[in-house]
């Protein structure tokens, strides 16, 4: 600590504090300190003694945490014989060594309280009960966010510990600059003392609205938030991937003062997708956030910005400045901590209400994003019904809100919107809300491959798999590719394993980013994966679909991806159904129309802009049941075939499964030449087929696996043996005929002796002729 801030300290206790402490106060601390440090082992493991414990409200309120009763650890004696370990414990010289072993002790008991008797954690109540027992080491601050702010006021650093860390490393500040404690009281004292400061060092902001504080001195946990009026505050923030990260990077970068291109320039290093507009918004933010001070062209750290380099939780630091400055943060905590679970949807209804000039949902989405960055919500599902929940953290944050923010000073529902402005003017105005999008490299969604299990047993070439991630990444907006091939080669196998280690890569959930959809031969419009108006409904409701769902929710979250399969894409009319996609995805700004109402319906747009963060593959057979594609198609969409089977790997694959070695053994050499045979006249077959005759024999009794080996090739290979005497077909048919023969397959021979003359006969032939 500086001398000067020593005499600082000094003046602040002594002129300020001791004359005009609360007596009361620092009387009932006495009394229960004297309690708990004279208390025998018999008593202090009694179930009195650890309600007593628990429940010292006398020394502090806790405000929101009262409602983390752990009732049921007064009587668990783990938790008990840790409480008495602690209070037993003979604190060491060193700093350091004092502040982990406490910190870890209280990360330990919370562990043994949560969840077996509450799944809320009680921090503020486990504090408080710290502070009873080791007076010499707590302050009676029983929050984080006041903990962290003393002692970043005595000026002492983190040292990376956690939150009792922050207690004992300040209290050893308080001791080096008042004196060592000669008594109860003076431990009472110099933790009461910081209580006196918190309030010095957190004035009001002119004109803001904050709840009406506690009277009396006695430390609370509930935090003291104020909101500007509506009209101060600025009409939402944007938000890019990674954030927070940026803004952490450019404080850093600012420390010892950095100009404005420095710091644009490490922004495109950390993100170098990021565009300039990005890059630049991210800057202002800063400032705007009050993290970083400009004077004379140079960016430096504030207060705010050196507590998050010194280790401070971006809640406890940027939530307060949220709920002040930003409009619609207070009012969606708010809105969370009333109704307990809201959608997407709600919210940005919700929003929209408090200020009708948000005509889109990305404001509201934007505000849900930073709240989820800084874990004030948890989100589960996608798209506007992903349920949203307040975290822990957010409930403590909520509590502290002024305690009504629906009056007209915090609300801007009179400002309507222009009835001229069309949806791409606001589309354009809120362009700086949308994330940027980061994709993973190709080395690390091979990675995945190489070491899931799942993904293992994907029969694929790395070439393959990074000629699928190239080609879905060469032009943004045009993510598009089509799997053509032989049937059963696992086409959609690829494209469902592309998509699981491209969300892993990214930390994310398979099932909420993609969806497989089945093509219909009956598709002639778009609705099979747009849905559409029923208007028998009243009021008209809209019939949506998986596809669609998943489309609205990588509108709604352009920084992460999402992955719509298309099976058997080309059963129908590609053009037809798929028409909106093709015009939507040419060119940079395209739009995707739903449905043709003017206005939403059902809350389901008419049109969006088309999502850059969608990739679509669409698996293709070529026979004469389906479609051929036109150049419209082919003109956006890299297309791959699939005709090679690899029967070696796939019979390591399959040996590798229960009980199959010696029946994988036993067919893969017949299947093998089967394939060689028939690959000439593109008659072969697949891994699927391979799965079905291998699981038809393993059903067998061993002795008659060659009579279930003749059963299933007959069953799963020769009825898609088809064609006529112009091309390989002929010579095929004949090298097959040698393979069943020499294998002993003696109904296959049969039938295939059968279908050769009726070849030779007619010209033509097919399975069923």
């Amino acid at each position: 600590m500086r001398p000067e801030k020593a005499i600082e300290v000094k003046s602040s206790y002594y002129d300020a504090f001791l004359p005009n402490h609360d007596h009361d106060w620092e009387a009932s601390c006495v009394l229960a300190f004297e309690k708990i440090s004279s208390v025998s082992e018999q008593e202090f493991r009694t179930l009195d003694f650890q309600r007593y414990l628990w429940e010292l409200e006398d020394i502090a309120s806790i405000g929101p945490g009262n409602a983390v009763g752990v009732q049921g650890a007064y009587s668990d004696a783990e938790v008990v014989e840790a409480l008495w370990q602690l209070k037993q414990w003979a604190a060491p010289p060193d700093l350091i060594a004092r502040a982990s072993y406490l910190n870890a002790e209280y990360n330990k008991i919370i562990g043994l309280v949560s969840p077996k008797y509450n799944s809320k954690r009680p921090f503020a109540r486990l504090a408080r009960l710290l502070w009873g027992m080791r007076p010499g080491e707590m302050l009676c601050l029983v929050d984080r966010s006041r903990t962290n702010r003393f002692r970043v006021w005595l000026e002492q650093p983190s040292h990376d510990l956690d939150f009792i860390g922050q207690h004992v490393i300040a209290r050893q500040a308080l001791r080096e600059a008042l004196g060592a404690e000669t008594s109860l009281t003076d431990h009472v004292l110099y933790s009461q003392f910081s209580w006196h400061v918190w309030k010095q060092i957190s004035p009001k902001p002119p004109d803001a609205i904050a709840k009406p504080e506690v009277t009396g001195a006695k430390a609370i946990d509930t935090p003291q938030l104020a909101v500007l009026p509506a009209k101060m505050q600025r009409k939402g923030i944007s938000y890019v991937s990674r954030n927070l990260d940026l803004l952490l990077s450019i404080i850093r970068g600012a420390e010892n003062g950095n100009d404005r291109e420095s710091l644009l320039q490490l922004i495109s290093e950390e993100a170098p997708t990021l565009s300039s507009a990005s890059r630049v918004n991210v800057l202002s933010q800063a400032p705007s956030l009050g993290l970083l001070a400009v004077e004379s062209g140079s960016y430096r750290p504030t207060l705010a910005g050196k507590a998050l380099l010194d280790g401070e939780t971006p809640a406890d630091v940027l939530t307060p400045i949220m709920v002040r400055t930003v409009f619609g943060f207070a009012h969606v905590l708010d809105d969370l901590g009333e109704a307990g679970t809201l959608t997407r949807l709600d919210v940005s209804q919700k929003c929209r209400s408090y200020y009708p000039r948000w005509t889109t949902d990305f404001a509201p989405n934007q505000l849900v994003a930073w709240m989820r960055d800084l874990n004030l919500v948890e989100i589960k599902g996608v798209g506007k019904q992903a349920i949203i929940n307040l975290t822990e953290t957010g409930e403590y944050w909520r509590s502290g809100l002024p305690n009504e923010l629906k009056i007209p000073s915090l609300l801007l529902s009179n400002e309507l919107p222009d009835e001229k402005a069309t949806e791409e003017a606001v589309q354009g105005e809120t362009t700086s809300l949308v994330p940027d999008f980061v994709a993973p490299s190709a080395d690390e969604i091979l990675v995945r491959f190489h070491h899931d299990d799942h993904l293992r047993s994907l029969i694929f070439t790395d070439a393959q798999i990074c000629m699928l991630h190239a080609a879905l990444h060469s032009a943004e907006g045009k993510r598009f590719v089509l799997l053509a091939g032989l049937s059963g080669t696992g086409k959609t196998s690829i494209a469902r394993g592309y998509a699981q280690a491209y969300c892993e890569a990214r930390g994310l959930q398979l099932r909420a980013h993609y969806a497989q959809v089945a093509v219909w031969p009956d598709w002639t419009d778009p609705t099979g994966l747009l849905g559409f108006v029923n208007p028998l409904a009243n009021p008209p409701i809209f019939q949506e679909t998986p596809a669609l769902q998943l489309l609205l929710a990588a509108h709604t979250n352009p920084d992460k991806p999402y992955f719509l399969c298309l099976d058997e894409m080309n059963l129908a009319r590609v053009e037809h159904y798929f028409a909106p996609f093709l015009s939507a995805m040419e060119g940079r700004n395209g739009r995707l129309t739903i449905h043709a109402n003017r206005d939403a319906v059902d809350a389901i747009p008419s049109s969006i802009a088309w999502p850059s963060n969608l990739f679509v593959m669409g698996t293709v057979n070529m026979d004469e049941t389906t479609y051929p594609f036109s150049d419209k198609v082919l003109d956006r969409a890299f297309t791959f075939e699939f005709w090679d089977v690899d029967l070696e790997r796939w019979s390591q694959v399959a040996a590798a499964r229960e009980n199959a070695k010696t029946a994988v053994d036993f067919v893969q050499p017949v299947l093998k030449q089967l394939a060689e045979a028939l690959k000439p006249a593109r008659r072969h077959f697949g891994y699927r087929t391979c799965d079905e005759v291998l699981g038809f024999v393993m059903t067998y009794a061993e002795a008659e696996r060659d009579i279930a080996l003749d059963v299933a090739i007959l069953a799963k290979v020769l009825p898609k043996v088809r064609g006529d005497s112009g091309g390989e077909l002929p010579k095929a048919i004949d090298k097959v005929l040698e393979v069943t023969k020499a294998a002993n397959l003696t109904r296959c021979t049969d039938k295939l002796t059968q279908m050769r003359a009726t070849l030779q006969e007619m010209g033509a032939v097919r399975f069923w002729y």
